[in-house]
């Protein structure tokens, strides 16, 4: 073997998952009580790391080093967020932040929407590592509101700036404006329609609490307008009715909405109520794009697009990739224990 075979140069921030898996299961040696629980959560890490190495499939003949660097996951892989999670929870806290903004970067790959992933979906998978890590989740919280949410006090400064300056214009003009009559002051009412409809007139719909987040994350790629939208579809994914004049305009037709929906629906996930349910809260929420104009749809319409294969969306494959990458993505070691066990 050569030198350069035997040679291997690790990136900074770069995750090895089998040193982070195995770090992470020390910590749980060390500071978890023996017992059931503890058995159970040793078992899962070693499986999701032995998953992760069997889903990249390491050749038999390539060198140990070469296999070692196979071992660093990609931001392409569907447990990506899963591992950056776990790393994080391993890191000095000072340090989280540069971490998210390398991959934020792209320096070690694409990370498209990066953002909202970390958002709707890394927090939540910090929650899979059982030993203390408040002050990491609370950092990455902290760079999460940062990049995503104007800061009060940035706003606050932004709406001081305007107020100078228009009242330095105002400055100019006024010797126009006191030469002109008094106009008659007129008093205009303002839109008083409440942002969501009554829940007691229309209930939510049972959007189950761990997959919201999934539902939010992939609706976000779609608005027309994140930073209007943004909150408004993070309630609205958790199952409730927007008053009409509020409707949230997405980016993609009807049916490739209704179709991965429908898909959530045959695997079990995302949705419990009824499938005449879920076309009202379609209709009720959102406006789509029909023929390069903004439009509602029907309920009717809604319930046949979920109920049959009319009107298909052309590029269904890729919705059907993106899901399965997030199905996966979420499934524990044990559910694949489970499959590969049923499936021998």
């Amino acid at each position: 073997m050569s030198n350069a075979d035997k040679t291997r140069v690790k990136l900074p921030y770069k995750i090895d998952v089998e040193d982070c898996g195995r770090a992470i299961i020390q910590k749980i040696q060390n500071e978890l009580e023996e017992g059931t629980r503890k058995d159970h959560l040793l078992n899962m890490f070693e499986l999701s790391v032995v998953a992760f190495a069997e889903s990249i499939e390491i050749p038999d003949e390539i060198s140990e080093v070469e296999a070692k660097r196979l071992m660093e996951i990609e931001t392409t892989h569907p447990a990506f967020y899963n591992w950056l999670a776990y790393y994080l929870t391993l890191q000095n806290p000072n340090k989280i932040s540069f971490i998210l903004d390398m991959y934020a970067g792209e320096k070690y790959g694409p990370t498209q929407n990066f953002n909202n992933a970390v958002e709707f979906i890394l927090i939540n998978c910090l929650a899979h590592v059982p030993f203390e890590h408040q002050a990491q989740d609370d950092a990455v919280v902290r760079w999460v509101r940062e990049k995503n949410y104007p800061s009060n006090e940035s706003a606050s400064t932004e709406y001081k700036a305007q107020t100078i300056e228009v009242e330095a214009v105002d400055a100019e003009i006024i010797d126009e404006i006191t030469t002109q009559k008094p106009k008659k002051k007129t008093s205009k009412k303002k839109s008083s329609t409440p942002l969501f409809q009554d829940e007691e007139s229309i209930p939510s719909i049972g959007i189950s609490k761990q997959w919201q987040d999934y539902m939010c994350f992939y609706l976000t790629n779609y608005l027309n307008n994140e930073t209007l939208d943004k909150n408004k579809l993070i309630e609205v994914t958790k199952g409730r009715h927007l008053n009409p004049d509020h409707r949230i305009f997405l980016k993609m037709q009807a049916n490739y909405l209704c179709y991965a929906i429908k898909k959530m629906l045959e695997k079990g996930y995302l949705i419990t109520s009824k499938k005449y349910e879920i076309a009202k809260w379609i209709c009720t929420n959102f406006y789509f794009n029909k023929k390069g104009s903004k439009n509602t749809v029907t309920e009717s319409y809604c319930l046949s697009l979920l109920t049959s294969k009319r009107d298909e969306p052309v590029y269904k494959d890729k919705i059907d990739t993106d899901i399965n990458n997030l199905l996966k993505s979420m499934e524990y070691p044990e559910q694949k224990k489970d499959q590969k066990i049923s499936s021998s």
